[in-house]
Formats: structure tokens, C-alpha cells, sequence
């Protein structure tokens, strides 16, 4: 059985609904049962948990133009231990922005390309005041892609 982590920032809120949105996907039944979806908000998630996953996507909200606290927290703590056991872990963001999302995605990136994950989807952006059932649709996918993606061994 492969795993797929999502991390969130939030289980609540907008970025809850988009994460949820994620998760959906991800369990479609018509990708199968060959992945299990953990589904975490990111002050839960430790160093264990990454290592344990063969799929990241992180959901996170914008903050002030950057990554949020808890999801700067939850890479910080992760770092270390994760910096030589986790290279070219497939990896996915999702960004709920109330701006435009561009300074969280190259945060994000760039934490993501030192950990040396390999982006297997191009960050999906959540712009507005809340998710339009577009987004949430988009949001899914996202995660339907990931997991039919550990499913058939692809990444």
C-alpha cells in the first residue's frame, strides 16, 4: 500500500474545504484502494510521518504575501531530519491565496527543491475571497492525479 500525505495548514476554514477537496479526490474509488490518504494539519506532522509517505502535497494559506506560520513551522521541523531520507519524494502544493499566491509558491519551491522533492504537479492557486466550486474541483483533481500517480507506480 503506498501512502500519500496531505498536509494542511488548517482542517477548517477555506483551506480545510480545499484540502477536503484534495482528500476527495485522492480516494476516489475508481483510482482503487492501493493508497492510503492520511490527511493531517501541518503542527501534527513530524519528521516520522513525511518520511513514512511516499506522496506530499502540502495545502497552505497565504500569508502577508508568504508561507504561513504553521506551514514555515511545519518545514522547519521537518528539515533536518528529512533533508537526506525524503530526496525525490513526489510532491504537490496547493495555495489558498487571498492575493496572488506567487511569493508562497516560490517560498514553498524553494524549501521543496532543497529537500530535493520532485514536483509531480504544478502548484494549484486558490485565489479569491473563498473557493469557487472550480477551485475545489481543480483542488481535487490535484489530488486524484497524485494518488492514481503512486497507484500505478508512475512516481
Amino acid at each position: 500500500m503506498r501512502r500519500m500525505l496531505v498536509v494542511t495548514q488548517h482542517l477548517h476554514g477555506s483551506t480545510g474545504l480545499v484540502g477536503a477537496a484534495v482528500v476527495r479526490g485522492a480516494t476516489d474509488p475508481a483510482i482503487g484502494d492501493e493508497v492510503d490518504v492520511a490527511y493531517l494539519p501541518a503542527v501534527e506532522v513530524g519528521p516520522a510521518e513525511v518520511q513514512a509517505a511516499d506522496a506530499v502535497v502540502l495545502v497552505t494559506t497565504e500569508r502577508f504575501g508568504s508561507v504561513a506560520g504553521l506551514t514555515k513551522d511545519f518545514l522547519e521541523r521537518i528539515w533536518e531530519p528529512c533533508l537526506a531520507t525524503t530526496r525525490g519524494t513526489p510532491f504537490a502544493l496547493v495555495v489558498r491565496a487571498g492575493n496572488d499566491g506567487a511569493g508562497t509558491v516560490t517560498a514553498v519551491e524553494r524549501v521543496a527543491t532543497g529537500l530535493a522533492w520532485r514536483t509531480v504537479h504544478p502548484p494549484l492557486l486558490v485565489v479569491g475571497d473563498a473557493p469557487t466550486p472550480a477551485h475545489l474541483s481543480a483542488a481535487s483533481e490535484l489530488g486524484a492525479t497524485v494518488a492514481a500517480g503512486l497507484a500505478t507506480h508512475l512516481f
